[in-house]
């Protein structure tokens, strides 16, 4: 049942040491709800399961159901050795205990603001992802990097050739497409491959990095094979080697942030009441932000570095007309893909809710020493007061 329980008061035994007499909150061994067999497996699941399953929080509102005892994963809840150390120790109260008091007072507010910021990097991210495809259709959608390669109207060796003609690369992580508009590719007089100008032509290839039959084996049978006279064919390989190499590194990162994102929501929702709110989730989530804010960041250096910088400046070719040959250069013209611009804008967002975590303490009785092998349960009860979205009910509220 997901209906409100009225909230639960804790009234400590005058016979019973108190958390003044003897430094520790109090172990009062409170039952947790009984659950059927459905809910009983719900409560195995990740963070969702918790959502469906009766709980004892003391908040009046639906934010109930997203932050409280159920919402943890259950080896957490069933174990005290690893709460003793993950939860209790003097170091992850020190922890909860960093922010400021301002904060803790709008916390629902502030985790629901972090909750949609993290929802957000992580679409960021996952559409950053998608320069790991070798789909045409998605990469040029979504490149990380876009080179085109135009004929400069003032180089004099373009005079001899009408019309437009426009190379465009556009690489992802793994691979890229070439299009060429304006232009084909022949064989020339000597049994060279030659660019023959036609103002109606358009071709589109794509591959991975390293594909001796796409773009970086310039002395193969490969389609960019005809793009390169021998003085530009170097640097293409050599740009196709380092970047192949870079690639995957970048993408093991690209994953690891996506992938850690899932994290990071939940202890967003678990924050939001300080009946669910819990030292090791602070903790977490200003650790495991940043931590996936590096990461990103990482990933967009690695690939800069290795693979975009590395792009040529220029193609060399030989363009046919009329049975004659000319020597042409077209310069290259990069700029951002939209990939990496999702990428930063998501690494942005993982700061700020890096921050809100770090800003926001945990609950007064969550910092002070428990009593040995306080159950789960109890430990949530120490914050018993009734909350409305995170605040304190005031006595004749309604």
């Amino acid at each position: 049942s997901l209906s409100h329980p009225v909230p639960i008061m804790m009234e400590l035994d005058a016979s019973k040491p108190t958390p003044a007499s003897r430094g520790k909150a109090v172990s009062t061994q409170h039952s947790p709800p009984p659950l059927t067999s459905c809910q009983k497996f719900l409560s195995y699941l990740p963070m969702c399961g918790g959502w469906c399953i009766p709980n004892l929080s003391p908040e009046v509102t639906c934010v109930r159901n997203f932050s409280n005892e159920n919402t943890m994963f259950k080896a957490f809840a069933d174990s005290y050795r690893i709460r003793s150390y993950a939860e209790h120790s003097a170091l992850m109260r020190r922890c909860g205990n960093c922010g400021v008091e301002c904060a803790g007072r709008r916390r629902c507010s502030l985790m629901s603001f972090a909750l949609l910021v993290s929802l957000f990097a992580w679409a960021c991210f996952f559409i950053g992802a998608c320069g790991m495809s070798v789909q045409a259709s998605v990469l040029m959608k979504i490149p990380w990097t876009v080179t085109t390669f135009t004929r400069e109207e003032t180089d004099p060796s373009w005079k001899p050739v009408p019309g437009k003609v426009v190379f465009t690369e556009y690489w992802g992580i793994r691979g890229g497409v070439l299009t060429m508009q304006g232009v084909t590719l022949g064989i020339g007089p000597n049994g060279t491959v030659v660019w023959k100008v036609d103002s109606d032509a358009y071709t589109e290839s794509a591959g991975k990095y390293g594909d001796p039959s796409w773009g970086c084996d310039v002395d193969s049978d490969s389609v960019s094979s005809g793009l390169f006279t021998p003085a530009s064919a170097q640097a293409y390989t050599l740009f196709c080697t380092q970047c192949e190499g870079a690639s995957r590194k970048a993408m093991i990162f690209v994953l690891f942030s996506v992938i850690s994102h899932f994290l990071q929501v939940k202890k967003d929702l678990q924050r939001l009441t300080p009946y669910g709110d819990l030292n090791c989730q602070k903790f977490m989530g200003v650790v495991m932000g940043w931590i996936s804010m590096i990461t990103a960041f990482v990933s967009i250096i690695i690939y800069e570095m290795a693979c975009s910088n590395q792009f040529p400046e220029e193609l060399r070719g030989t363009v046919v007309k009329d049975g004659a040959t000319y020597e042409v250069v077209a310069k290259a013209h990069r700029k951002m893909g939209l990939g990496v611009i999702f990428m930063m804008t998501g690494t942005c967002c993982k700061f700020v809710d890096g921050l809100i975590h770090l800003l926001v303490k945990t609950p007064a009785p969550k910092r002070e020493p428990v009593a040995d092998g306080i159950t789960f349960v109890d430990y949530f009860l120490t914050c018993h007061e009734p909350t409305r979205f995170g605040q304190a009910i005031k006595e004749g509220s309604p």
